[in-house]
C-alpha cells in the first residue's frame, strides 16, 4: 500500500475518534437540581419533589427572591416519580448537582428499605448529598419555604448545617454514604438532622434545624432534642471541631460564661467487668473562654479549675441524656454493637443475633476531661470605667 494512502487512512481513523461525545447534551437543555424530596402519601405511592434552579437570563437585574422552581409528581417508585418530572419540565434535570435529600416523616416511620436500594444503586446522585428528615411537613412545603439570605432553600439549609456545626456545635451532618452504610451495617443505626418550618417575627415561613431523627433499622423511632444531639456529637471524633458551651456561673458576681470548644476527641470501647460487658465512653475537650457576663474576677487558677468541673458536668449530662434517649428508643446510633464486634468479636458471636434485646439494657460509663486553655485577647474580666 502506498505510503500516502496509508497516511491518509490513519488520519481518517484518528479524526473519527475526535468527533465528540455521541450522547452529549447542551447546557441549554439541562436544569440544575438543587434538592430532592421524597415522602409517602395516603394512596400508598410516593410523592416526589425536585427543586430546580432557574436559568439565569443575561442583562436581567439580580433578584433576591428564591431563584428556583419546585416540581412535584407521584409514582409507585422513586424512578417513576423522577421520570414523571419530564412531563412538566422541558429540560433534563442534572441530579448529580443535588445538595440535599429531604425525607418526609411519614415515609421515615414507614421504612426506607426501598429508597435506600435506589440511592445505593443510582450513579446519578452523589453519595455526599446531605440527608435530612422533615418530621412534620412534606418535603414540598420545605422547598417552598424561604431560607434567609439564600436564593435557594436547598443550598441555604445545607449551609446552615455546615456553619452551625463548627460555630454552635448542636447538630451533626449526615451524608448519603454514611447513612446507607449505617443501614447496611449490623450494630449501628442511622441518624439524620431534622429540618422544620418556623415563623420569623413577621410571620413568614423560614427553615431551621431542630433535633435529629433516630432510626431502628430503616424505620424512624423518635428524635433527639438539642441537648441530646450535642451529647451525640461529643462522641463522634471524626466530626469537625468547634461549638460553644454556655455555663451558668457558679460565682455570685458573674451570671454566665461562654466557652468555645477548640478541640475534642472521644472513644467508644467495650470492657468486661464482673463478666458483664460495659461500654466505656471517653471524651477529652479543650476550650477557650469566649465571654464573661459579670464583674467578678474569675480568671484565677482556682476558679478556672471550678469552671473545668462545671464543663465536665455539662458534657457528661449531654452524653448521658443522648445514651438514655437512644436506649429508650432502641436505636444504636452510637454504634455500641459495632464497638463490641470490633473489640470483642467472640462476644459478638454470642449476642449479635439478639443485639436489639441486649442493647437497651447494656451498661455504660462516661468519663470526661476538660481543660480551659486560653482567654483570647484579655486576661482579666473587662471592667468599663464608671462615669
Amino acid at each position: 500500500m502506498p505510503k500516502k494512502l496509508s497516511f491518509f487512512i490513519i488520519i481518517l481513523f484518528f479524526s473519527s475518534l475526535l468527533s465528540g461525545c455521541y450522547d452529549r447534551i447542551e447546557t441549554t437543555q439541562t436544569a440544575i437540581c438543587a434538592g430532592i424530596g421524597i415522602d409517602s402519601n395516603e394512596e400508598g405511592s410516593l410523592d416526589f419533589t425536585v427543586q430546580l434552579n432557574k436559568p439565569v437570563e443575561p442583562q436581567k437585574p439580580i433578584s433576591f427572591t428564591q431563584q428556583v422552581e419546585n416540581i412535584s409528581t407521584q409514582g409507585e417508585s422513586i424512578t417513576e416519580g423522577a421520570r414523571r418530572v419530564m412531563l412538566m419540565v422541558p429540560r433534563l434535570p442534572l441530579w448529580s448537582h443535588a445538595d440535599v435529600l429531604i425525607i418526609g416523616g411519614e415515609l421515615a416511620h414507614r421504612g426506607l428499605g426501598g429508597i435506600a436500594d435506589f440511592f445505593a444503586r443510582n450513579r446519578n446522585v452523589r453519595h455526599d448529598v446531605i440527608v435530612l428528615i422533615s418530621p412534620y411537613d412534606k418535603p414540598e412545603q420545605i422547598f417552598q419555604s424561604s431560607c434567609p439570605l439564600s436564593l435557594c432553600s436547598s443550598r441555604g439549609i445545607m449551609k446552615i448545617l455546615e456553619f452551625q456545626e463548627t460555630m454552635l456545635g448542636s447538630y451533626t451532618r449526615m451524608d448519603m454514604l454514611h447513612f446507607l452504610s449505617r443501614l447496611a451495617t449490623p450494630g449501628i443505626d442511622p441518624i439524620a438532622p431534622q429540618v422544620v418550618i418556623t415563623k420569623d417575627i413577621k410571620g413568614n415561613n423560614i427553615l431551621t434545624i431542630e433535633g435529629m431523627a433516630v432510626f431502628n433499622g430503616d424505620k424512624m423511632t423518635g428524635s433527639l432534642d438539642e441537648k441530646e444531639s450535642r451529647g451525640y456529637r461529643f462522641l463522634l471524633p471524626e466530626k469537625p471541631q468547634g461549638g460553644i458551651i454556655t455555663l451558668k456561673s457558679p460565682f455570685a458576681g458573674c451570671r454566665s460564661i461562654d466557652l468555645e470548644i477548640t478541640r475534642f476527641k472521644s472513644s467508644i470501647k467495650p470492657v468486661k467487668k464482673d463478666a458483664q460487658i460495659i461500654i466505656s465512653l471517653k471524651t477529652e475537650a479543650e476550650l477557650n473562654i469566649l465571654g464573661i457576663q459579670g464583674k467578678e474576677e474569675i480568671l484565677t487558677p482556682e476558679k478556672i479549675a471550678v469552671l473545668e468541673k462545671e464543663v465536665i458536668k455539662q458534657i457528661t449530662g449531654d452524653i448521658t441524656a443522648c445514651v438514655e434517649k437512644a436506649q429508650k428508643l432502641n436505636s444504636d446510633i452510637l454504634g455500641f454493637g459495632l464497638a463490641v464486634y470490633r473489640y470483642m468479636p467472640e462476644e459478638w458471636e454470642k449476642i449479635g443475633t439478639n443485639w436489639k434485646e441486649v442493647y437497651p439494657e447494656i451498661d455504660y460509663e462516661v468519663e470526661v476531661q476538660a481543660k480551659i486553655k486560653n482567654t483570647y485577647l484579655i486576661h482579666k474580666v473587662y471592667q468599663p470605667q464608671e462615669q
